[in-house]
């Protein structure tokens, strides 16, 4: 793990302090309005910023992953028989229950009235 932040530490180093493209990002760090009146694509220098932090992330939860020593594909599986509901019944009212059923429905009462209507 030091290995690979050291070598990302001398990479990132390189590129920010000996390229056209990391005086680009501290000319955007800097001032966004002066950098993009002396023409640098801000446009372009962002996407390849974000990219390269995508890139950072990956490497971050690969290290991470490793470090736990669960990089396993069997992990996560239950043993359990037991069969889960599908996600579509999940926090659904029974449609017998629900006051909004149109077996509740008259013809001459709106689901609001049966609903906030005094029963009689």
């Amino acid at each position: 793990m030091l290995l690979i932040v050291g070598v990302l530490v001398v990479a990132y180093s390189f590129v920010m302090g000996k390229t056209v493209f990391g005086r680009h990002i501290y000319a955007i760090g800097g001032n966004l309005h002066a950098a993009i009146l002396s023409g640098v694509d801000t446009r372009k220098v962002n996407f390849w910023v974000f990219v390269n932090i995508g890139a950072l992330a990956g490497v971050a939860g690969v290290v991470t992953t490793s470090r736990a020593g669960a990089p396993s594909p069997r992990r996560g599986r239950t043993t359990s028989s037991t069969p889960s509901p599908p996600a579509s019944s999940v926090g659904r009212p029974s449609p017998a229950v629900s006051a909004a059923s149109p077996a509740r429905w008259s013809a001459r009462s709106s689901w609001a009235s049966s609903t906030w209507a005094c029963p009689s």
